[in-house]
């Protein structure tokens, strides 16, 4: 993608962890007294991201917000929500043009 610096390769093998990075960002544990026992409930809590403005690009901002956490690992990931409320449809066609061009070595 022109103008990117990041250096890690990002549509193999790394989306699916970024998308669990993404989806379950924070864990937190509550606890509950049922009776005599106590015990531990998880709660996942789904990060936020920026909203996509129409119906059909989904899959590109899921692939251009991992793509944020992934070249960014020095950065909590905490800091990388609520960055901004949508995508440019500029930024939406780079990932685009990144994931066709990867996908087309293998076609």
């Amino acid at each position: 993608m022109e103008g990117t610096t990041c250096t890690r390769h990002f549509f193999g093998g790394v989306t699916l962890l970024g998308f669990l990075l993404f989806y379950f960002s924070v864990v937190s544990y509550e606890k509950q007294d049922l009776e005599n026992g106590t015990f531990y409930v998880t709660v996942w809590k789904p990060g936020k991201c920026p909203r996509q403005l129409g119906s059909i690009e989904c899959g590109y901002y899921l692939q251009k917000y991992i793509r944020e956490i992934v070249c960014n690992p020095n950065t909590p990931i905490t800091e990388l929500f609520n960055t901004k409320n949508a995508y440019k449809q500029e930024e939406i066609d780079e990932v685009q043009i990144e994931w066709t061009s990867f996908v087309g070595r293998f076609v």
